[in-house]
């Protein structure tokens, strides 16, 4: 069985987007020659204004339109052309939409600054008669994705009178040497009066338009991958994987759990996302599951399976066993689940023959005991609120044969905003770990390669992620003059977080941390 080597029309349908732009005010003020009365103004537009997105990159890639995954960077870039016959300086200013916050602002050896708190990025660009300048803004997302929504702004430009220089310089001329080969003229962000930029600039530039997607998979290794490559369930083991992972509804084979918006309802604190699990694009660089080279493939690849808490997992045969899990709730998930009255599901898979598939069903004294260990269980959305979640859920019988307890067994943990797919049945419906065919609206599939604490292969396997913050100055920028140690930052947030992705508890670790003093800096 094989699947199209390429992705299906149905999944790219299925990623959540919507249109986000940025509205740009541009201020223009002509530099000339000593004693000139006003800059040139035969050619109209006097500037030209191109917008342009790249994805994780300054390079200035000059796409218009794009898919960018949740939770990674997106990069605008609006660069500026000079058809003066004069320089001029193009003052810049991007008001970015409600959801979108500016961390980081560059246009080189030129000015800029991110201001009102991220909800805005600032340049001053010094341009020579037919020279262009970049102005690159790193944003972020701040709040959830909503399905069908679309933003599209443009960027605009004006000619405004514009008091530049500690004494405030005459808009219409300045001397030269007060603005040639100095970097970009020695303009400070400081001295512009950005409140002085009209609201309606006449010259307008082409949209930008990115297609925010926040799709999840999961990551075992699936035998009808695009590739047509046979994929082994087990290392060493000639065991083919029948584990529903790719989705591809087209090709009428079991497709495997297909979230269309993993942000607003996932399993523990991150998620990353991915339009399919064994071709195209992956928020985290890799696809989760590797057919081909045969003899090298992977699985279990994504890097942010942190929602179950799989050293804490024992088994027992024909026992029940409790499955801890974190849920992360989001307001919009609240609200959502409020207003439709219904409960999230979540479903756990573990293939206890290691057989390949999660179809298996064995007779105990105390009834079946499936591979499909909890079936649909509630998930009350409303009634815990927004936040993270430690929740425990309860098993039926499990089949743990003794002879086979220290192999390892792939397990699956699905949350949806729906129930699974109960194609099987033994006198009870139950599942495969397939998810439906339209795929569901919420939620995340996780997939482990679990082994058992008690067996002598099992570790922990701590990763280690570090992030800093700088808060911003409040919308306020340095004065003239002022040195980097002059700056009063209040604080610097570092957040740590520390993943166990190993199969056994990690206890008495020790996590230390070296500041380095630079350049007046204390810790």
């Amino acid at each position: 069985m094989y699947r199209k080597s390429h992705l299906s029309l149905f999944a790219w349908a299925a990623a959540i987007a919507f249109a986000l732009g940025m509205a740009f005010w541009l201020a223009l003020t002509p530099f000339a020659a000593a004693q000139a009365q006003s800059a040139p103004d035969d050619v109209t537009p006097p500037v030209v204004l191109k917008k342009f997105i790249a994805i994780d990159s300054e390079s200035g890639t000059q796409l218009v339109t794009e898919t960018v995954f949740t939770g990674n960077p997106v990069r605008f870039v609006v660069t500026a052309t000079n058809n003066h016959t004069a320089a001029v300086v193009a003052l810049v200013r991007d008001v970015l939409p409600a959801g979108l916050s500016a961390v980081a602002a560059n246009a080189g050896n030129c000015p800029a600054a991110v201001t009102d708190d991220g909800a805005a990025a600032m340049a001053a660009l010094y341009l020579e008669p037919g020279q262009t300048r970049p102005f690159v803004i790193k944003a972020k997302l701040t709040a959830e994705i909503g399905a069908a929504q679309a933003l599209t702004n443009t960027a605009g430009s004006t000619i405004i009178p514009t008091p530049l220089g500690g004494g405030g310089i005459n808009p219409t001329f300045v001397e030269p040497a007060a603005i040639q080969g100095i970097g970009c003229g020695g303009i400070n962000p400081a001295f512009v009066n950005w409140d002085a930029v009209p609201d309606n600039p006449p010259v307008v530039s082409n949209p930008a338009v990115v297609k925010i997607v926040a799709p999840d998979l999961g990551d075992a290794p699936d035998s009808t991958n695009h590739a047509a490559q046979l994929m082994r369930a087990y290392v060493g083991v000639n065991i083919p994987a029948q584990y529903p992972t790719v989705f591809d509804p087209a090709t009428g084979l079991p497709s495997g759990p297909y979230h269309r918006n993993a942000a607003p309802l996932h399993l523990g604190m991150q998620v990353s996302s991915e339009l399919e699990a064994d071709i195209g694009p992956d928020a985290d660089a890799v696809n989760n599951i590797r057919p081909v080279p045969a003899n090298n493939q992977r699985a279990n690849r994504d890097r942010y399976d942190d929602g179950v808490g799989v050293g804490q997992i024992s088994f027992a045969d024909c026992q029940v066993a409790t499955i801890p899990v974190r849920v992360f709730v989001s307001p919009q998930a609240v609200q959502a689940f409020q207003q439709q009255n219904a409960k999230a599901k979540l479903n756990v898979w573990l293939d206890s023959d290691r057989n390949g598939d999660w179809t298996g069903s064995v007779a105990c004294a105390g009834g079946q005991a499936r591979e499909h260990i909890v079936i649909n269980a509630d998930v009350d959305v409303v009634a815990l609120g927004a936040g993270i979640h430690s929740l425990s859920f309860t098993s039926g019988l499990v089949s743990w044969p003794a002879a086979m307890a220290d192999k390892p067994a792939w397990l699956r943990v699905t949350l949806s905003e729906s129930p699974a797919p109960l194609p099987l049945n033994d006198g009870v419906a139950y599942g495969d770990g397939r998810g439906p065919t339209a795929g569901y609206n919420v939620g995340e599939t996780e997939d482990y390669y679990y082994l058992a604490p008690t067996a002598a292969t099992a570790a922990p396997d701590l990763q280690i992620s570090i992030g800093a913050q700088v808060p911003s100055f409040g919308g306020a920028l340095p004065q003239a003059g002022a040195s980097t140690t002059d700056l009063n930052f209040e604080e610097i947030k570092v957040t740590v977080r520390v993943r166990n992705d190993g199969n056994k508890t990690a206890t008495n670790s020790l996590l230390q941390f070296e500041i380095q003093l630079f350049n007046g800096c204390q810790a």
